[in-house]
């Protein structure tokens, strides 16, 4: 049913993008990793599989569950669009992700970090204190890394383009829900092509 969710999502991609789209949810003490197979073949039945990974929000444990099973499907790529921090487990998961990952981009919680590192100010009060109680465990070379992640990334696979973004091309922190506001996702997906 969740799969069936997410394919119903896609809505039109499909029918622009010769493509087969396969989601797996793994859950492990309320944290969710979610990844997406990208199987997208051409003419002469190449099959790229592209594995998506986002929000692991520091949750070491459900994202080397993920990694398992990336292994069994035989995945070329693997992409993380964001949130690798957020979590328990910080620098183990920015360090499996530095090594396991094709293609990482930064997410809101990485965002918050720089945006934190540039004005302290800015993330005072109850609100942000676990972003600050996080942020102050992350080592200083995996700050340097997470800071020079982009916020998107292109990609071409078998003549298809692939843009991945952690929310919208705009921004790594709006909260953005295809049902929400049809015009809205319309300029979104129109705006990529």
């Amino acid at each position: 049913a969740y799969s069936e969710r997410i394919r119903s999502d896609l809505g039109g991609f499909s029918d622009r993008v010769p493509c087969f789209v396969e989601v797996s949810q793994e859950a492990w003490l309320h944290f969710f990793t979610l990844f997406i197979l990208i199987r997208s073949t051409s003419i002469q039945e190449i099959c790229v599989t592209i594995a998506v990974l986002s929000d692991i929000h520091g949750n070491n444990a459900a994202l080397e569950a993920i990694l398992e099973n990336i292994q069994r499907h035989h995945v070329d790529r693997i992409v993380v669009a964001g949130d690798i921090i957020g979590g328990p487990e910080p620098n183990k998961t920015i360090e499996l992700i530095r090594d396991a990952s094709d293609f990482v981009i930064r997410g809101n919680q990485e965002q918050y970090l720089c945006d934190q590192l540039d004005d302290p100010d800015k993330f005072q009060g109850v609100r942000w204190a676990l972003v600050r109680a996080i942020n102050r465990r992350i080592a200083p070379g995996n700050i340097g890394y997470l800071m020079s992640l982009p916020k998107t990334i292109s990609m071409s696979s078998n003549g298809h383009d692939i843009l991945i973004a952690h929310s919208t091309i705009e921004s790594t922190n709006e909260v953005f829900f295809p049902e929400q506001d049809e015009t809205r996702t319309r300029g979104i997906v129109g705006s990529v092509g």
